[in-house]
């Protein structure tokens, strides 16, 4: 029994040897075929590209992988991003299928070793910063296949400049893009085509604060032509659609209270200058300070914002209701100055009798008994009393007139301008 047990502890102990044994020699076929390939006596040269001969250029097929998008800067026109862009080309000069032995499907490398073979100049376009990620160490990726094809994964995090076009703004859909392309080798030395198969992937756990992704991923090759040459380059499209919510809750809806505000004053006195007056100016200098907020966070563009006309339809309308009563008060102010201004001017003796020569006035007043003139200027009184109060009642009546059409015509108005802006920019940038 002692004897068994000793021989399974002796079998145990032996067997992490026979282990290290199989990978160490794994190990030393693949530092054989490097050396073969690579080493001091091999005639490889990373300076000269492995183009297949004089008349055709190297393929390089490339895809990207987005990890994370984020700082999406309306102000800046940029986003920032966080991906992964994958090489891949064929390299004869690398191929070692006549290896022996050789049970791996490819040689996995370190950055150092891609740092020793020729690589692809590539560089994005329209990058205004990039950087690639060295933590914990380099993420770079290099893989030989036994054929000679090198596969080279880096990981790189950049900012890409993008011309956004606000005119539909909030309900603007972005249509941001990623290039790339050779530096500094022509189309007749290096040429870069799309991966077929998926060629550009987003993460889609990516969540960003104002904007959602739509599902529309574009790609396209084309060539730049340049004093030197034309040059191979590549274009992926990604798609912000703006989260408008936030929009319609912070700058929209508080914009239609302060106008249904406004028109609060249609239901006031005509007589109450103070109070309509003051809800007027109140409500159009909260408007002014509501999109003065907007206007801060949005570049100075030269053209006009679907915001902008929001701001301008309600500043209309709250300056509207302004002029409504400053027309309201002219008549109203008519009606209360009228009487006092005859009084004043002595209108009613103007207008009961004329002031006779004095020959005629001695005269009459032979002619006229005392209780004659008396009831003749009673009756010129009451006339004119009349006509003033005809005149005051005409003037009240079109000041309620105005207040009560506004009651009707203003709501109306901003409800038709309201249905023609969505549909003008909502549905119209919905059906994109």
């Amino acid at each position: 029994m002692l004897f068994a047990i000793g021989l399974l502890i002796a079998h145990l102990s032996a067997l992490p040897t026979s282990l290290a044994v199989i990978n160490l020699t794994a190990d030393m076929l693949d530092q054989e075929i490097l050396d073969s390939l690579l080493g001091p006596d091999a005639k490889y040269d990373q300076r000269v590209s492995p183009m297949p001969n004089r008349n055709e250029p190297v393929i390089v097929t490339v895809d990207l992988y987005i990890l994370a998008l984020s700082s999406v800067d309306v102000i800046r026109m940029s986003f920032d991003a966080d991906f992964v862009v994958r090489q891949r080309w064929l390299d004869r000069r690398l191929n070692f299928e006549k290896a022996r032995d050789h049970g791996n499907h490819y040689i996995a490398g370190t950055p150092a070793l891609a740092q020793s073979i020729w690589r692809s100049d590539l560089f994005f376009v329209n990058a205004r910063d990039a950087a690639w990620h060295e933590v914990t160490r380099p993420n770079t990726l290099i893989r030989i296949f036994p054929n000679g094809t090198v596969q080279l994964n880096q990981r790189v995090k950049a900012s890409f400049s993008c011309q956004m076009q606000l005119s539909a703004y909030p309900f603007d859909t972005q249509n941001c893009q990623i290039e790339l392309g050779s530096f500094g080798y022509t189309n007749t030395e290096l040429v870069f085509l799309w991966k077929p198969d998926a060629p550009f992937t987003i993460n889609t756990a990516i969540k960003l604060p104002q904007f959602k992704l739509r599902d529309y991923i574009r790609t396209e090759i084309y060539q730049t032509a340049h004093y030197t040459g034309k040059f191979s380059y590549l274009r992926a499209y990604i798609k912000f659609d703006r989260d408008y919510e936030y929009h319609v809750t912070q700058s929209l809806m508080p914009c239609v209270f302060l106008v249904i505000c406004s028109w609060v004053s249609f239901w006031l006195d005509s007589e109450a200058t103070p109070a309509r007056v003051a809800l007027g100016v109140t409500t159009l200098l909260a408007i002014y300070t509501q999109s003065a907020a907007v206007r801060f966070s949005l570049p100075p563009v030269s053209y006009l914002k679907a915001i902008d006309i929001w701001f301008l339809i309600c500043v209309v309308f709250i300056f509207g209701s302004l002029i409504e009563f400053a027309l309201v008060n002219y008549f109203t102010r008519r009606s209360l100055k009228n009487p006092a201004k005859h009084v004043r001017s002595g209108s009613f003796t103007d207008l009961s009798m004329k002031q006779p020569s004095r020959a005629s006035a001695e005269i009459d007043a032979e002619r006229t008994a005392d209780g004659d003139v008396k009831t003749h200027l009673t009756r010129r009184l009451t006339t004119v009393k009349k006509r003033f109060k005809k005149v005051i009642d005409e003037d009240r009546k079109k000041a309620k007139t105005i207040d009560v059409v506004s009651r009707v015509l203003f709501p109306v108005s901003f409800l038709v301008c309201i249905l023609v802006f969505w549909c003008v920019y909502y549905v119209n940038n919905d059906d994109q």
